[in-house]
């Protein structure tokens, strides 16, 4: 199961993370998976100041969904995050088509958001239902 989410992540690269959760609102923000390590964290690009970055100072719990409309596949990820602003880890995620991001922030507020899955359901079609993939202790 986890080659399954690994290949989904990679197709579809773009996710929704949703912050604040025990908060009304909680908060959503569009994200870019940069990464996802062996170890199954999923790492994105963002900035120290930003909304997304404040709320998980507060709680680092979220959720992560992908979505593929087309072939009716949903993905929702529970886990928690951490910021990580490691310069080497930084370089590592950051890549040309970065620039555009980065020449709206300034270089020294770039920071990664590491996700740490600790459960995941998908949507399936074929039976419309949600069916829990896996939690921490499968992994």
């Amino acid at each position: 199961m986890k080659s399954n989410i690994r290949n989904t992540i990679e197709e579809i690269q773009n996710a929704i993370l949703i912050t604040k959760l025990g908060y009304s609102p909680p908060h959503t923000s569009l994200l870019q998976t940069k990464e996802f390590d062996n170890n199954g964290n999923i790492w994105f690009l963002s900035d120290k100041y930003s909304v997304c970055n404040q709320n998980l100072l507060i709680s680092n719990e979220a959720v992560l969904i992908y979505s593929k409309p087309e072939s009716s596949y949903f993905l929702s990820l529970y886990g928690k995050s951490e910021i990580v602003e490691d310069q080497e880890r930084l370089k590592e995620l950051y890549n040309e088509e970065d620039i555009v991001y980065a020449k709206k922030r300034k270089k020294d507020t770039l920071t990664a958001i590491k996700f740490e899955i600790l459960k995941a359901d998908y949507w399936d079609d074929l039976n419309r239902e949600s069916n829990n993939i896996f939690t921490k202790d499968y992994l």
